[in-house]
């Protein structure tokens, strides 16, 4: 999610800080209740180590005062990462507000969606909503946005189609009809658009993050 784009690395970063600063409170609360639903919810998606791996990582806990050593090297190690995001974000901003202009990746697709949008519907995919957000907030600042009749965002969470009269909420089938009968000419959408949206219509596929796995590139 980090090197998907600029956007979807300052987004996650916040995210990011956003959960550890809660379990910090959690823990100098001592509220366990609250400790266990965040770590519960915690996103491991990207993370390289496996269940086994990061169980053996674990210190053996001997009563109440093992306890209080994890917890203790647990809030250190919330406050040395917390640090470094913060390093991270502070780079990011520098780069200069709407980081979203200053994304290489994303000054490409935007040169590609310009010239295919002239042969016919298009497709923007991304894996990240993060993503798909930061590449959408670009299109709509662009003066592309006056060169498609309407245009939709389908991720599954989220789904809506937009035109001079307005953004409606919208189905899946709603999307697949409004592009076939040409009242949106651009989709942008996420790994949900790969099951049960039929979308051939469309002309091209911007992949702005390209599946390593060849099997979830053909789908």
């Amino acid at each position: 999610r980090l090197v998907s784009s600029l956007f979807a690395s300052r987004a996650s970063l916040l995210k990011r800080k956003a959960k550890l600063n809660l379990i910090g409170e959690a823990l100098n609360d001592s509220n366990s209740e609250l400790l266990i639903k965040l770590l519960s919810d915690f996103d491991f998606e990207d993370e390289d180590l496996n269940s086994d791996e990061f169980g053996q990582l674990a210190p053996e806990i001997d009563g109440q005062n093992g306890l209080s050593k994890v917890l203790e090297n647990v809030k250190q190690a919330i406050i040395l990462e917390n640090s470094y995001i913060e390093e991270l974000l502070r780079i990011l901003d520098e780069v200069g507000e709407n980081i979203e202009s200053h994304d290489p990746k994303f000054s490409i697709a935007m040169k590609s969606l310009e010239k295919f949008l002239s042969e016919g519907p298009v497709l923007v995919f991304s894996r990240y909503t993060d993503t798909l957000d930061g590449f959408l907030n670009l299109f709509r600042n662009s003066h592309l946005l006056n060169q498609v009749p309407g245009f939709a965002l389908y991720t599954g969470g989220r789904a809506w189609i937009q035109t001079s009269m307005g953004v409606v909420p919208a189905t899946k089938s709603d999307v697949t009809d409004a592009l076939n009968s040409g009242v949106i000419s651009l989709v942008f959408c996420s790994d949900a658009a790969s099951e049960g949206l039929n979308l051939q219509t469309a002309k091209t596929l911007i992949n702005l993050d390209v599946p390593w796995n060849p099997a979830r590139l053909e789908q």
